[in-house]
């Protein structure tokens, strides 16, 4: 091997790097070449063909082995990467296609908070006031989301264990991407229907005379009195809105809040100005089902001519919001319902 010039074909050092540094070192103060040293002159880039046991290393002289940065990095993205399905109710699924009896509750102003069953106070040996509840079957039908990816054997070289975590990292942050954008705008055609898809989405129009891309407090104020389950709601907006959030009376900048629920930024929201873009949601309503977990299976035979490995991730799912339409209360005409939007204002 000529001066200077690397071993293609041993870019790792015995031991690992933490050996590497200290026969560097015991180099340097002894003044004799390290026995691993020595025998791996990829990282002696000083010297000659000949195998010496002294070395003048004042100046240095050693190639630092490509084990010292072993992994592959990914940006740092998914701290921010807000997961609406850590708050969807989950129905377990034994078949692709399960039904779930569920009841029908639509007006509380019929007396009957529960689709129809009533409740009376009886004198002793009358007869109880008869009542019929009234029953629906909500589906939900598994359908396959998945995706393939390769790497090169190259690439999987230095470390494949440390790669196929990465990949699964990556799948997982798809995952949860596609599916929050399925939980807003799903068609329910072989994917999860979305609440803006939903019957029981309620629409709050816009102040008349206002501003065409404004937010007012007004605006805010009628969806919250029009959304059910306000506690454990999150208001969910398109970046662009924080301009308009920050200027309401019920912005909370220290815990980054609006009128106490939290404010949940998402790529998936539409632009400043139109229908989509601020939507408050109580995701506690919306139904998800699984079939199984998510799977990541690899293979090297797909395209081994290639010199690739495969990857592929799946899961069997759906998902739908549990309320058909939205709810007259006992009191009041204006209905409420667990999915509140604001009207467009272009």
């Amino acid at each position: 091997m000529k001066k200077n010039q690397v071993d293609k074909k041993n870019l790792s050092y015995p031991g690992g790097h933490v050996q590497f540094l200290m026969d560097v070192q015991e180099t340097s103060n002894r003044g004799i070449m390290a026995e691993n040293l020595l025998h791996h002159r990829a990282f002696n880039a000083i010297g000659n063909d000949e195998a010496s046991s002294s070395i003048d290393n004042t100046s240095g002289g050693f190639l630092l082995p490509q084990s010292l940065v072993p992994t592959p990095m990914e940006l740092a993205l998914s701290g921010s990467q807000f997961d609406a399905g850590a708050l969807t109710s989950k129905i377990p699924m034994d078949a692709q296609t399960v039904y779930i009896p569920a009841r029908t509750d639509k007006d509380h102003s019929t007396g009957s908070v529960t689709g129809g069953i009533r409740l009376s106070r009886t004198m002793e040996t009358d007869a109880l006031d008869t009542s019929k509840g009234q029953y629906e079957q909500i589906k939900l039908e598994a359908a396959t989301l998945g995706g393939v990816s390769f790497a090169s054997d190259l690439l999987l070289f230095a470390n494949p264990a440390v790669f196929a975590s990465i990949v699964n990292s990556a799948f997982k942050k798809e995952f949860i991407a596609r599916m929050n954008y399925e939980r807003l705008w799903g068609s329910g055609i072989g994917e999860a229907l979305g609440i803006f898809n939903s019957s029981a989405l309620i629409t709050v129009p816009k102040e008349s005379n206002q501003t065409a891309k404004t937010i007012t407090d007004a605006n805010v104020s009628n969806m919250l009195k029009r959304a059910w389950g306000y506690k454990n709601a999150v208001w969910m907006v398109n970046s662009d809105c924080l301009g308009e959030i920050v200027k309401l009376d019920g912005y909370d900048k220290i815990n980054f809040n609006l009128h106490s629920r939290p404010i949940i930024p998402d790529e998936n929201m539409k632009t400043l100005g139109e229908l989509g873009d601020i939507t408050l949601v109580n995701w506690g309503e919306y139904l998800e089902g699984y079939l199984g977990g998510a799977s990541l299976m690899e293979s090297i035979h797909v395209r081994f001519e290639n010199s690739e490995k495969c990857y592929r991730f799946t899961v069997f799912n759906d998902g739908e919001p549990f309320w058909r339409s939205a709810l007259t209360p006992k009191n009041g005409t204006a209905t409420l319902s667990p999915y509140i939007t604001l009207a467009e204002r272009k």
